[in-house]
């Protein structure tokens, strides 16, 4: 919620009609996700057939780590992150 928040406000603050997160942003967030998800069950090479992994070894879930972490990481926004529509 306070992601979202953070969000609509830099909107207002900025005087924007759209926010969207940067490809940049996007594609640093998969390459580390990955490189994590590589360290969990899922990424163990006898872990072939499980649904949380591509034929291609591309590992789909959203998130390595705890709910606690996750908050941390995302309950505030990263203006960097962001492209705006002004």
């Amino acid at each position: 919620m306070g992601h979202i928040m953070g969000a609509l406000e830099m909107l207002e603050n900025e005087v924007a009609i759209a926010i969207a997160t940067s490809l940049a942003a996007q594609d640093a967030y998969n390459v580390q996700l990955q490189a994590d998800l590589e360290k969990t069950v899922w990424g163990d090479p006898d872990c072939g057939a499980s649904w949380y992994k591509t034929e291609e070894g591309y590992i789909t879930q959203n998130w390595s780590g705890t709910v606690t972490a996750y908050q941390a990481a995302f309950g505030h926004v990263k203006r960097e992150d962001y492209e705006l529509i002004l």
